[in-house]
């Protein structure tokens, strides 16, 4: 029996997303698919555009079993995120594969990058702090480093694309946690991560979430069609969600937090230009824009105000913690519910309200931080669209 994974957001679930798990069993004749998902917050530092229920219930059409990424991972760094979601898939016990998209598969060419990165030699650091010194952002400073060192500036393109470098992050996790799960690239079909034009079959996600806020609902030939249904029938009463629909929530917060030293990703600098521009931002997206500098970029300013918003601590993320939250599978998949429960090594959460039966304190205060996450994301949508949705205690696991 062969088990694969995949780690993923589907922020929404598009064709994309549909052509790679129907790649994954064509190809390495998978007999189960798991996906290990964001939550209702993803890495970006952002809210997901529609809530984890629907997008997970969207992914089942393809894949078997869904589980939830818990919050301090899914907005975190790219170490951050794929640390967090590959100790949870190698607890798991039974998963073979972990498969992800990039621009590109040359998996030789990422094992060898991913290995300096994660030694670090002497010489690479030497040529990292020099290049960094000399005015390049870090990015640009870490690949004239890897060019420098390597002799060769054809590894360049593996450092440019979000996607290639969570794939670089998904093999650095393997290697730093000497997982058993083999790593296995899919090529990305069609548009870039930052692409905007819709015009294909394989658009963008932040091409899909632009056409979402701009009042679209007839995605018919870019989404599959469960989530072409959802987004027909419930836009504008659940999504979309976003950014600056926090606005009010992060100017609170600002004004309270008495040691916000303690949220993750905090910045002394960066928390000087925050308390600068608050006073003259009039929202969230305005005031990133207002703190960005070159060394501060968008990303790292709204994870840092999003950890604010939700009181996710550094501390919550040097726990540690592994466990599964069931979010839904197939019914026809059953037995591998069955087999992640014989398997597993972490616990694994399906009834929701009674996670303390399965969970240690320690595992309990970060499960707590997802379901805080979960309640100001809803409220949200309440106070948006005047639409209740359950509070996870409540949602039963979905099955289709």
């Amino acid at each position: 029996m062969r088990i694969s994974a995949v780690i993923c957001e589907y922020n929404p679930f598009h064709n994309g997303h549909k052509y790679q798990l129907e790649e994954i069993k064509k190809r390495l004749k998978s007999d189960y698919i798991i996906a290990i998902m964001s939550g209702n917050f993803v890495q970006r530092g952002a809210p997901a555009i529609c809530d984890k229920y629907a997008r997970a219930k969207a992914a089942l059409s393809y894949a078997d079993l869904v589980i939830e990424l818990p919050t301090v991972y899914a907005t975190g760094s790219a170490e951050a995120f794929a640390t967090g979601a590959v100790r949870i898939l190698e607890g798991l016990g039974c998963v073979d594969d972990l498969v992800f998209g990039a621009e590109d598969d040359c998996l030789d060419d990422f094992s060898t990058l991913s290995e300096l990165l994660t030694d670090e030699p002497d010489e690479f650091s030497t040529f990292l702090k020099e290049a960094c010194k000399s005015g390049l952002s870090y990015p640009a400073a870490r690949q004239h480093a890897v060019s420098a060192y390597l002799g060769t500036d054809r590894f360049e393109p593996l450092l440019r694309s979000p996607n290639n470098l969570l794939a670089l992050e998904y093999m650095r996790a393997i290697k730093r946690l000497n997982a058993s799960m083999k790593p296995y690239i899919i090529k990305r079909e069609g548009a870039g991560y930052h692409e905007e034009g819709i015009d294909t079959n394989f658009p963008s996600a932040t091409a899909i979430r632009n056409k979402m806020n701009e009042g679209n609902n007839d995605f018919s030939n870019i989404v599959p069609s469960y989530m072409n249904s959802y987004l027909s029938i419930d836009n504008n009463r659940s999504f979309p969600v976003n950014t600056d629909d926090f606005s009010d929530l992060l100017f609170y917060r600002l004004e309270w937090e008495h040691h916000p030293e303690e949220i993750l990703d905090f910045h002394p600098e960066m928390y000087e230009r925050i308390k600068k521009f608050a006073p003259t931002a009039v929202s969230f997206t305005d005031l990133i824009e207002k703190v960005k500098t070159k060394n501060f970029t968008y990303t790292r300013i709204s994870r840092y105000l999003l950890h604010l918003i939700l009181g996710v601590k550094a501390a919550d993320y040097e726990m540690s913690v592994a466990y599964a939250k069931v979010l839904g599978f197939r019914k026809d998949s059953s037995p591998l519910l069955k087999i992640v429960k014989e398997k597993s090594q972490i616990p694994v959460i399906q009834k929701p309200a009674r996670y303390q039966e399965v969970l240690s304190s320690r595992e309990s205060g970060i499960y707590e931080l997802d379901l805080f996450a979960s309640r100001i994301y809803y409220g949200v949508i309440r106070r948006k669209f005047h639409t209740c949705l359950e509070d996870d205690l409540a949602r039963p696991l979905l099955i289709v």
